[in-house]
C-alpha cells in the first residue's frame, strides 16, 4: 500500500514537469540569422526612397577601406515595415527608421519598443533619438531604433550617430567573425612551433599552415588554399631597438623586403610589392591587448607577373619583451568577395601575445 501511494504521488510531479518542459521548449527563440556586415533596415518606403534612404545609403554602404575592386562595409536590405514578416524578424542585424510624427506601420514598431513615455518625451526632445534592444525575436540579435519627430531630424541623427553605430555593428560582427574563423578549432602544432621559434603567441585557425619557417631571419609563412582563394600570413619578429623602428616608411619597407625575399610565381625575377601608385595605403594605430600598433592597409602587385590584391599589415611593439613583431596578410582572391576574408586577419592578428 505504501508504495502504491508514493507511485500516485510522483505521476502527477512527473507529469507537470513534462507539460512545463514543453512549454519551455516551444518558447526558446530561434538562432538570429545573417552575415557579418549584413543589415536589414526597417522603414516607410516613400522614407527608403527619398533623402532619409539617400542619405542612410551614403553611410552604410560606404566602401571597405582599400580592395582593389570597391566592396562596402555592409550589406543593406531593405523592407518596409507594413511587410515585415516572421522569417525577417530573425535576422541578426534589425534597423528601423522612422519619423516619430508620421503614424504608420514602422513608427507603431518603434512606439512599442519606446514605450508611450519615451515615445512622446522624443518628439520634443531631439537628444533621444537611438535606442537599441537584444534578442527581440531572436538570440544572438541586435536591433536598432534611429528616429526624429521629422524627416530633416531623422536626417540629421543618421549623419551625428553614424560613427556611433558603425563601431556597435562591428563590433559586434568581429564576434561572428572570430567564431567563423576558428570554427574547425586552432592548429596548435603551428602555435607550438611558433612559440618555440619566435616567442610569441599567435591563435592560427587550422586551415593555416606554415610554408615556410626561417628560423635565422625569425620569419614565417604561413598559406591556406581554398578552391580560387589564397589567404596568406607573413610573420617576422625584430629586437626593438629605436623608437622611430614602428613607422609608416618601415612598414612598407618591411613587407616590401619580405615580399622580394619570400613570395614569388612560376615566372622569372617576379616578387610582391606595395602597389601605392593605384590606390593610397591608409595608416591607423591603435593598441592590440595593450602594445602600440601601426597599421597599413593597400594593394599588392606581383613585379614582373600579372597578379595583385589586397593586405593588411600590423607592426606590433611588445614592451615586455623588447620586440617588434611584423604581421602581414595578403590575400589573392580573383572575382571573390574579399571583405569577409580581410576581416579573418583582423580576427587573427588582435590574438598576438607575449608568452
Amino acid at each position: 500500500m505504501h508504495i502504491k501511494k508514493v507511485s500516485a504521488i510522483i505521476l502527477p510531479v512527473l507529469l507537470l514537469a513534462i507539460i512545463f518542459s514543453s512549454c519551455n521548449v516551444a518558447s526558446i527563440k530561434p538562432g538570429a540569422v545573417g552575415e557579418p556586415g549584413q543589415i536589414l533596415v526597417v522603414a516607410e518606403r516613400a522614407a527608403w526612397e527619398g533623402v532619409v534612404g539617400e542619405t542612410f545609403r551614403e553611410y552604410f554602404i560606404q566602401p571597405y577601406p582599400v580592395l582593389p575592386q570597391p566592396e562596402p562595409i555592409f550589406d543593406i536590405r531593405f523592407v518596409s515595415g507594413p511587410e515585415l514578416n516572421e522569417l525577417q524578424r530573425e535576422v541578426k542585424t534589425i534597423i528601423f527608421l522612422g519619423n516619430i510624427n508620421n503614424e504608420n506601420a514602422t513608427t507603431k514598431m518603434i512606439r512599442q519598443s519606446l514605450g508611450e513615455e519615451t515615445f512622446q518625451k522624443a518628439k520634443d526632445d531631439l537628444s533621444i533619438n537611438l535606442a537599441y534592444r537584444e534578442d527581440l525575436w531572436a538570440d544572438g540579435q541586435q536591433i536598432i531604433y534611429l528616429f526624429g519627430p521629422s524627416d530633416a531630424q531623422l536626417i540629421e541623427n543618421i549623419r551625428s550617430r553614424y560613427p556611433q553605430l558603425e563601431e556597435k555593428l562591428l563590433q559586434a560582427d568581429l564576434k561572428q567573425i572570430k567564431a567563423t574563423t576558428y570554427q574547425g578549432g586552432s592548429n596548435s602544432e603551428d602555435i607550438t612551433r611558433i612559440k618555440n621559434g619566435l616567442g610569441i603567441d599567435l591563435r592560427l585557425p587550422i586551415d593555416f599552415k606554415i610554408a615556410v619557417f626561417d628560423s635565422i631571419n625569425q620569419t614565417i609563412w604561413l598559406r591556406r588554399e581554398v578552391r580560387k582563394t589564397s589567404s596568406n600570413i607573413l610573420i617576422k619578429v625584430m629586437d626593438y631597438t629605436q623608437e622611430n623602428q614602428i613607422s609608416e616608411a618601415n612598414i612598407l619597407a618591411t613587407r616590401n623586403l619580405l615580399g622580394q625575399e619570400y613570395i614569388t610565381t612560376a615566372v622569372k625575377g617576379s616578387y610582391m610589392t606595395t602597389d601605392d601608385i593605384n590606390l593610397p595605403i591608409i595608416y591607423s594605430t591603435f593598441e592590440n591587448n595593450g602594445n602600440y600598433t601601426l597599421s597599413a592597409r593597400g594593394i599588392w602587385a606581383m613585379e614582373n607577373d600579372f597578379m595583385g590584391g589586397a593586405f593588411l599589415s600590423h607592426m606590433v611593439y611588445l614592451e615586455d619583451i623588447q620586440k617588434v613583431v611584423f604581421l602581414d596578410g595578403f590575400l589573392y582572391a580573383p572575382e571573390q568577395d574579399k571583405r569577409p576574408m580581410m576581416q579573418r586577419f583582423e580576427v587573427i592578428f588582435s590574438s598576438l601575445q607575449t608568452i
